[in-house]
């Protein structure tokens, strides 16, 4: 049975309160990384798990009795998981950047319902609308405006670079390099966020 405290936490974070999440990780980031070391213990596989965390608190049922890291657990294990798997096969940069922008998000749309229900079933569209919610919150509190649209449009829209150069009126290096260094501001705000807090511990 979970605390009052932390079903609270729970609750505000379910209606968007990214500070009650980033409690709710913090509290549990010792979690992800031991299900993370029995896979290699890379960061994006730190990165995944922590997806896989927030999935679980948006999907977590307070009316059955069982603590979220408990349930989290399977969620995390599937995600980190298939990640790993994913990673044997992942395409190169060159040949996705060549994909259509229907196969770019038949792509996108594959990588988003990886997850496994208890029973082996894939869940519902709306676990990938959830994952889809928590990245936006991060790419709006770390970039800018120009940053977050570019982004948007080639991670949740398919677009490739060379379209979103066209569309801006820029040469697809311009485009290259906004996206590189948005990634960057990312990663370094989910590592300021969560990774280096774990490792102070």
């Amino acid at each position: 049975m979970e605390t009052k405290e932390t079903l609270e936490l729970i609750r505000l974070a379910k209606l968007g309160d990214i500070e009650a999440r980033n409690e709710l990780i913090e509290k549990n980031i010792n979690l992800v990384h031991k299900i993370n070391r029995m896979y290699g213990s890379s960061e994006d596989g730190f990165q995944e798990g922590i997806l896989a965390f927030c999935h679980a608190i948006d999907k977590f049922d307070e009316t059955k009795n069982v603590k979220l890291s408990s349930y989290a657990f399977h969620w995390i294990r599937q995600k980190i998981k298939r990640y790993r798997e994913r990673e044997k096969y992942r395409l190169p940069a060159h040949v996705i950047e060549k994909m259509s922008k229907e196969e770019r998000k038949i792509r996108i749309d594959f990588e988003y319902r990886d997850f496994k229900s208890e029973d082996e079933t894939t869940i519902e569209e709306e676990s990938s609308i959830c994952l889809k919610s928590t990245l936006e919150q991060y790419i709006k509190l770390a970039c800018d405006e120009k940053e977050a649209l570019i982004l948007k449009k080639i991670y949740f829209e398919g677009y490739q670079q060379q379209e979103i150069a066209k569309e801006m009126g820029v040469c697809r290096q311009r485009v290259n390099t906004i996206v590189k260094k948005s990634l960057q501001k990312l990663r370094r705000m989910f590592y300021e966020n969560h990774y280096h807090t774990a490792r102070k511990r």
